[in-house]
């Protein structure tokens, strides 16, 4: 049977926080965020709800529960700022995260998912390699015109499905 954190809590009514203090700690929470988002309200708010979201089913090809979030707007010199704070803070917050810069130089490296080495017999790991409900940051303000060789195309076609997937 698969194990979640919360069956390593006690069932115990004197163990349930109250409404009073998940309040507090919720908006404290919100006002760090909307600090390290540029006092930005509605966008802590988005930032929140997506990390507590998780994937509850599958219909069809549509996942219900999982809500992904999208930051528009930042240039290269506002995400240096904006972006190593968020990274810095989805990390404290969430038990794994992986950051993923969308460059044509790390595409074309990368090694995203894992594959067999024939010399070794042995499975490599790959970035993409990651637990159940790893949280995952894609820089896509690093995006330039250029040209992707076979792996940057192959690492390409796999994030594409990876989200369209939600996983």
């Amino acid at each position: 049977r698969k194990l979640s954190s919360v069956d390593f809590l006690a069932k115990h009514p004197a163990v349930e926080p109250l409404p009073s203090l998940l309040k507090g700690i919720r908006q404290s929470l919100l006002s760090h965020l909307t600090l390290v988002l540029g006092k930005d309200d509605l966008a802590a708010n988005c930032l929140l709800l997506h990390l507590l979201s998780r994937l509850r089913t599958r219909v069809d090809v549509v996942t219900v529960g999982r809500l992904s979030l999208n930051f528009t707007g930042f240039n290269r010199e506002s995400v240096s700022i904006f972006g190593k704070q968020l990274n810095t803070l989805i990390q404290g917050l969430m038990p794994y995260s992986q950051a993923i810069p969308l460059s044509i130089e790390y595409l074309n490296t990368a090694t995203l998912q894992p594959r067999k080495d024939n010399k070794s017999g042995r499975l490599v790991t790959g970035v993409l390699q990651l637990p159940q409900g790893a949280h995952l940051t894609f820089d896509e303000t690093l995006l330039q015109s250029g040209s992707l060789a076979s792996k940057g195309v192959e690492n390409t076609v796999l994030l594409k499905n990876l989200m369209e997937s939600q996983m």
